[in-house]
């Protein structure tokens, strides 16, 4: 495993180290062996924060919260600020520092395991674009706090299980979330907007003309710029979210068929139990039944 720097911690501080013992049971768990943390922390106002690596063996995961600092790589060189996330895969040399005038925070974590290169790809990492700004995350600071919480367990394996989860699931929302940018970036296409345009339209209707004058642009070019990115078509999309949606109906109500329908915009349930039946391969009393047994 790549050493932590040894940055002297302060009062709030957090640097835990897995010991080796309980890597050996990571690296044999079927359950964990895919990705699984060697070491994590959290560094507030690292002031004279620095490190300089040669040899590197695990993958590391920072994120930066707060002010700034600079990275050096084969391939990058730049500065660092909040909301930074960088991706150092093993193998590759770098040096980072903080800013000696607005030293940064940071999140940080060290993985590894038998699938990490292909999380790696499913982050669409790129060896001269290792940093990318992701903005405050809430739920990745979140994330990063909860794993930091389970350093005080006496080293239990199932603690342990547990971390790993936690790690493959951040790595999973970062791919998301970097595509997500990607993709607004490499096609000027804003699916978060789109798609909380058809979240806000679930009780009604959306046409494929609304739906491409939010992206500023033609049906034509909307469908076929929409599928290239996602795989489907928008409206299709917009009818899984609507499934969705009286899936959790059906769930969690006791609204008839008739009531579900009416308020997911359909007027005909007859209509509305065939696109439910297209979807699924079910029809909605059938699902009904099944989840309740």
């Amino acid at each position: 495993m790549s050493a932590p720097s040894q940055w002297p911690l302060t009062f709030d501080a957090v640097r835990h180290i897995t010991p080796a013992f309980m890597v050996k049971h990571l690296r044999q768990n079927p359950l964990t062996r895919a990705c699984y943390p060697t070491a994590m922390g959290y560094y507030p106002l690292a002031d004279g924060h620095q490190i300089n690596r040669k040899s590197h063996d695990d993958n590391i995961l920072i994120y930066c919260v707060e002010g700034s600092g600079k990275l050096e790589t084969d391939d990058f060189e730049g500065g660092i600020t909040q909301g930074d996330i960088i991706l150092l895969p093993a193998g590759h040399d770098h040096v980072y520092a903080a800013d000696k005038r607005t030293p940064w925070s940071l999140y940080w974590l060290h993985f590894d395991g038998i699938q990490t290169s292909q999380l790696l790809e499913e982050l669409d990492y790129n060896p001269s674009h290792p940093v990318v700004n992701l903005g405050l995350k809430p739920l990745l600071v979140s994330d990063f706090k909860r794993l930091l919480s389970l350093r005080k367990s006496g080293y239990q394996r199932n603690i342990f299980n547990y971390a790993a989860a936690i790690v493959r699931q951040m790595l999973h929302y970062l791919a998301l979330e970097t595509h997500n940018l990607q993709t607004l970036q490499r096609h000027n296409f804003n699916l978060d907007s789109l798609h909380s345009l058809m979240h806000e339209n679930l009780n009604g209707e959306l046409d494929l003309d609304t739906l491409a004058a939010s992206a500023n642009l033609s049906r034509h070019h909307f469908s076929a710029k929409y599928k290239k990115i996602t795989g489907t078509s928008p409206i299709k999309h917009f009818i899984h979210l609507k499934i969705e949606h009286a899936c959790y109906l059906l769930d969690t109500s006791e609204n008839t068929i008739k009531q579900v329908s009416a308020k997911l915009g359909y007027e005909d349930p007859l209509y509305f139990s065939r696109q439910f039946r297209k979807v699924l391969g079910l029809s909605p009393s059938e699902y009904r039944k099944r989840q309740r047994g």
